[in-house]
């Protein structure tokens, strides 16, 4: 049975290649060996690079080609393509970036004690209503044009995550199995534009499955409330060398010493607004 599987877009050009491998040594901290898969969205072109992909942690790695580049269509191709049998060994699906840092022990700890897998959620790390055109043009045309009607104050607004989320396999399995949400989630994987973190949300809500955002998981960086420093935050956002150089050798200092519970000292500080 997997615990969680980690599904990320990502790209094997200039920086990005560097993130990627970081990612796979520093951004998923499994300490407490669960059992987890990371699944790669890739195009064709870059499947021709995976020589030079690294996994010093011999992660579960599972590789997907994916028919266009852009990471949104990478990731709503996989999700309407989603194999429904393996639900049947897989508890959660995390959707992530690769600038973030993840703490699986702790992550699926708080999934287990705030929520069930055989139920239906779409959990979210922050909250986001706006939508752009792309999926409001596709949900008008499938009949969902009210949850957009402004002008008398009435209409609906999709929540959707910023960065990350996770859905439990009942919620997922409720996705795959409604036909508007299938139909949506396949026409959005053919238009290369636009974000990775709002036609989920598009297709959960179709399901009536609702966001829940909880305390454990944030789309900001900050990484003193991270677990390994004594914090209670199980993912964190905009961790990158190619972000923040200086934050990302903290990481890579804390988990290369493997050091996982003392306290910033004798260090010296930047302060800074977050997303300087």
């Amino acid at each position: 049975m997997i615990d969680i599987e980690f599904v990320i877009p990502i790209c094997l050009n200039g920086k990005y290649l560097n993130r990627i491998n970081n990612f796979l040594k520093y951004g998923i901290i499994n300490y407490n060996n669960n059992s987890i898969k990371i699944t790669i969205l890739v195009d064709r072109e870059e499947n021709n690079l995976l020589n030079q992909l690294k996994n010093p942690n011999n992660h579960n790695l599972k590789i997907v080609e994916c028919p266009i580049g852009h990471e949104a269509c990478k990731v709503y191709f996989y999700f309407s393509h989603y194999d429904k049998r393996d639900l049947d060994s897989t508890r959660w699906i995390a959707k992530i970036d690769d600038d973030s840092v993840n703490d699986v022990g702790l992550l699926v700890k708080k999934l287990v004690e705030e929520y069930n897998c055989d139920e239906k959620y779409y959990i979210i790390a922050g909250l986001q209503q706006d939508i752009d055109s792309i999926e409001q043009n596709l949900l008008w045309e499938l009949g969902y044009g009210d949850w957009f009607d402004y002008n008398n104050m009435i209409g609906n607004h999709i929540i959707h995550e910023k960065e990350g989320s996770i859905v439990s396999r009942a919620g997922l399995r409720a996705i795959l199995t409604n036909p508007k949400a299938i139909e949506f989630l396949l026409k959005r994987s053919y238009i290369d534009c636009g974000y990775t973190d709002q036609a989920l949300a598009a297709a959960a809500r179709i399901c009536k499955i609702y966001p829940s955002s909880p305390l454990f998981l944030t789309h900001e960086p900050t990484l003193s409330n991270f677990s390994i420093f004594g914090g209670k935050l199980a993912h964190v956002h905009f961790i990158a060398e190619d972000i923040n150089e200086s934050i990302f050798k903290i990481l890579k200092s804390k988990i290369d010493n493997k050091i996982a519970n003392f306290p910033f000292v004798e260090k010296y500080y930047k302060l800074s607004n977050s997303f300087e």
